[in-house]
């Protein structure tokens, strides 16, 4: 079996926890704790509540072990859409490629009750 390093695989051999660091300090973070991937420069960071994490690895290989649950909104941002809670606010703010945008609101309103996508 292969696991993209920094990535942990439960029993089921999927993932569920990403190894990240923090200057020499290993941080361990659950899937339900990230709220974004970034990828900056030759760099790549995870965003979670306890703060940004450097992690070694692509967001192509996060999209790869954890695509159902994570939203490709740019090319350099993967979103938890569980985290998402305005399209346009403060907060973390990730930007939306055009050429995304109207895959990412369907996406984030398709399980949703009150506006219809458009």
């Amino acid at each position: 079996m292969h696991v993209q390093p920094g990535l942990e695989p439960d029993a089921a051999g999927a993932p569920s926890r990403i190894v990240a660091r923090r200057k020499r300090a290993l941080v361990f973070v659950r899937l339900e704790e990230v709220w974004a991937f970034e990828a900056a420069e030759r760099l790549a960071y995870v965003h979670t509540a306890r703060g940004r994490f450097d992690v070694d690895f692509s967001l192509a290989a996060v999209e790869a072990s954890f695509g159902r649950t994570l939203l490709r909104v740019h090319r350099k941002w993967l979103v938890n859409t569980e985290y998402v809670y305005e399209l346009e606010g403060a907060g973390l703010r990730v930007p939306v490629a055009r050429e995304r945008a109207r895959r990412v609101r369907a996406a984030l309103l398709g399980n949703t009750l009150g506006i219809r996508a458009r």
